[in-house]
């Protein structure tokens, strides 16, 4: 999972900031419930059309393990002529302008996300030879 949000909540009330460093560290050990993307969600940009050796030069992009989940969520995502890969799994790509929680919701299969905190949403662009496998 990959995310411009500013922090991480916990079902056990504890909320991870990525922005505000004089939050005092926490160590817990739980599944995250969400991610709370602040009031500027940054943009989120693949290009990636790595090559997976094992398949014949085949290209992958950015590639998760077999039945998992692959996500992109910010604001703007934009996929410039790159490649994402989830065999059998799942693509979830989360495009949230201005303020907003992202639920994550286990599954034996990766994480499907929820969007029902979510008012306004941004682009989300497949350019060139981008590809969802």
């Amino acid at each position: 999972m990959a995310s411009t949000a500013t922090s991480l909540k916990f079902a056990d009330g504890i909320e991870f900031s990525a922005t505000n460093s004089q939050t005092t560290p926490l160590l817990t050990v739980s599944v995250p419930i969400g991610l709370q993307l602040g009031g500027n969600p940054g943009s989120i940009l693949n290009q990636s059309q790595a090559i997976n050796s094992d398949r014949n030069s085949e290209i992958v992009g950015l590639q998760v393990e077999p039945s998992k989940t692959l996500a992109l969520v910010g604001g703007d995502i934009a996929l410039e002529g790159g490649y994402l890969t989830a065999a059998e799994g799942r693509i979830e790509l989360g495009s949230v302008a201005g303020l907003g929680f992202v639920n994550l919701n286990p599954t034996n299969s990766g994480w499907v996300l929820g969007y029902d905190c979510v008012q306004n949403f941004r682009d989300i662009k497949l350019n060139g030879l981008s590809e969802l496998l």
